[in-house]
């Protein structure tokens, strides 16, 4: 927080402008055309910000060129009251940006600056992910340094402290692949109640994760019904007000100029070449984050070296985490396909997709750690529940 500026991050645009809004009450402040117009105060929504990848960021830890040029901004008392269109409606405002509103409002009444609120949203921000996040590790059991390795990695760490929305979908995607492996290991009330919880916040903050409630499928310790109610019950719990506050409120960020509406209709009429290059795209844009992004590939080789030595892979939790990973980089990549690529002009279906980043890949970093077995003690439950 003292080497960076508050507005130095992965879509300033978009952050700041949500979790302001909140904080005053205009998340839903939007026109006949679902463009969100916000009123506020000209020196926080004017301040210059740094829009860049977050490896982009932490490749100079020691010197933001950002860092003077926003504090001089927004050190100065509020002169004028602006209204701007923002993209502050292109996710839902709850749960993704309560932590960061909610360090605004209280450093606003205390009569903070702009920079003094933008700051305590952060510290709001990385209290949240860091307790959300214990509680992923101490559920975590035997692999909780797995878990540890991932949530304390550079990027995390960066995106937690700052006010982006990230921090929290990283933090609840562990959050549910930790009771999920709970799940696995020993069936209970608390921990299925937890899991639907956590399920249900998750699917609002990146629906593109939400395939990770597919983890306790595997779970020899319940009947078949209670797998599939525990897995479908966060869906329709956070998916039905997700729908609802999109058809109402949502706007969508494309690149501008492009036709997303084009794009759409290209993907219904040539899936199979779409859906081909969507693969292809994806595969590629993950070699080329392993390759070229230090922080993201170190923090996956951490969290492999960190996994219990007393374990094997368990075959039936290696293909579930497989497939919810996978299938969330593709969807990740079919909307790129649609808000950021001129579908027509991508050429064959080899060409890579281009807005990819890195911090896709975080939230998923605990899933190494939920393919495995301990191979010295096994659940009484899991070896004798009925499967019905």
């Amino acid at each position: 927080m003292s080497w960076y500026g508050p507005l130095s991050l992965p879509d300033p645009g978009l952050h700041v402008p949500a979790a302001y809004a909140l904080s005053t009450g205009q998340s839903l402040a939007v026109d006949s055309d679902r463009v969100h117009w916000l009123v506020g105060d000209g020196t926080l929504l004017s301040a210059p910000g740094r829009n860049e990848t977050v490896t982009t960021l932490l490749a100079s830890p020691w010197h933001d060129p950002g860092l003077d040029a926003q504090r001089t901004v927004l050190d100065r008392a509020p002169t004028t009251t602006m209204m701007l269109q923002t993209r502050a409606n292109q996710y839902p405002p709850l749960p993704g940006y309560l932590p960061q509103a909610a360090g605004m409002l209280m450093a606003r009444h205390a009569g903070g600056s702009a920079w003094d609120q933008l700051q305590a949203g952060r510290v709001a921000n990385l209290l949240c992910y860091m307790l959300a996040g214990m509680a992923a590790v101490l559920l975590a059991g035997g692999r909780r340094w797995a878990f540890v390795t991932a949530l304390a990695n550079p990027a995390c760490v960066f995106l937690a402290s700052s006010m982006s929305a990230d921090a929290m979908a990283i933090a609840v995607c562990a959050l549910v692949t930790a009771l999920a492996m709970r799940l696995t290991r020993r069936d209970s009330t608390g921990a299925r109640i937890a899991f639907v919880a956590a399920g249900a916040l998750l699917v609002p903050l990146k629906l593109v994760y939400a395939t990770l409630l597919l983890l306790p499928l595997p779970a020899r310790s319940m009947t078949r019904r209670a797998r599939a109610t525990i897995t479908t019950t966060p869906l329709l719990l956070g998916g039905i007000p997700y729908l609802l506050w999109s058809r109402a409120y949502a706007r969508p960020f494309a690149r501008p100029g492009l036709d997303t509406g084009a794009n759409l209709a290209h993907l219904l009429a040539h899936p199979a070449g779409d859906l081909m290059q969507i693969t292809a795209s994806t595969a590629a844009a993950l070699w080329q984050t392993l390759t070229d992004s230090p922080p993201t590939t170190v923090a996956i080789l951490l969290v492999c070296l960190t996994l219990p030595h007393d374990t094997r892979p368990d075959p039936a939790k290696a293909l579930t985490a497989s497939a919810a990973g996978v299938l969330s980089l593709l969807m990740t990549t079919g909307m790129l396909l649609i808000t950021w690529n001129t579908t027509p002009d991508t050429g064959t279906w080899t060409t890579p997709l281009t807005g990819f980043q890195e911090r896709y890949l975080l939230p998923l970093l605990t899933l190494p750690a939920y393919t495995l077995e301990n191979t010295t003690t096994t659940s009484k439950h899991a070896r004798h529940a009925p499967a019905r």
